[in-house]
């Protein structure tokens, strides 16, 4: 139970009742404003007790509640506690006065300070929290595409006789490549400096050497274009 709610339930119910609260047991200031009520209570008792021993209290009181107006506001406070001892001395004055007697004016009595629950301290708001945007992350540039491969050397003889289907070539390096010929053009894919023995497959005719370029084939001969 927090402190506002305890002080609030003090204001409630009777102060014979505060054993109840097990609040008051761990909190030292809702158990001192405990102490105060009680103490403010038995005072209003006393003045109370000792005004019925004399007699006509109830005229008494009545006539001297009716000097004093009740609180206009609404504090979190018994408003008897106050206005007790201040009714109290009233009915006095009033039982000490014979009939007819000029009243003397008497200084005012002393009325304890109004017992107040303190008002519980209001939390601040946390202040809103700011998020700072993040930035984005910087764009890392396309990594640029590879260069294309060069062009494989190539090497093409035109003029070819009919009965020629095919070319076939056998290279130093150990590369060995065939193509099929069509319309009486041959193509094949060499390395580059390197001169190959080529031989037209279905003419019978020793191999002619060459390497990458084109030709013109005549009499078993390839002229260079």
């Amino acid at each position: 139970m927090s402190c506002e709610s305890t002080r609030e339930q003090m204001m409630e119910i009777d102060a014979d009742e505060f054993v109840k609260i097990d609040h008051l047991r761990d909190c030292d200031a809702c158990s001192a404003l405990a102490d105060q009520i009680r103490t403010a209570e038995a005072n209003v008792a006393d003045h109370v007790e000792a005004f019925e021993q004399q007699g006509q209290f109830d005229a008494h009181w009545e006539a001297a509640r009716a000097q004093i107006p009740p609180p206009q506001e609404k504090p979190r406070v018994r408003w008897y506690v106050v206005a007790g001892p201040l009714l109290a001395a009233a009915a006095v004055l009033l039982l000490l006065l014979p009939p007819g007697e000029p009243e003397t004016p008497l200084p005012p009595p002393k009325v304890p300070s109004p017992v107040v629950a303190p008002e519980a301290p209001v939390a601040a708001e946390p202040a809103p929290e700011i998020i700072e945007p993040r930035p984005s992350p910087a764009r890392r540039p396309s990594p640029a595409p590879p260069p294309p491969p060069p062009p494989e050397p190539l090497l093409t003889i035109r003029g070819l006789p009919a009965e020629v289907v095919g070319l076939e070539a056998v290279c130093p390096s150990g590369l060995r490549v065939q193509a099929a010929v069509s319309g009486g053009v041959g193509r094949l894919t060499l390395a580059a400096g390197e001169s190959c023995a080529i031989t037209l497959q279905g003419l019978s005719a020793s191999p002619i050497e060459g390497g990458a370029g084109e030709y013109d084939y005549s009499d078993g001969l390839l002229l260079p274009r």
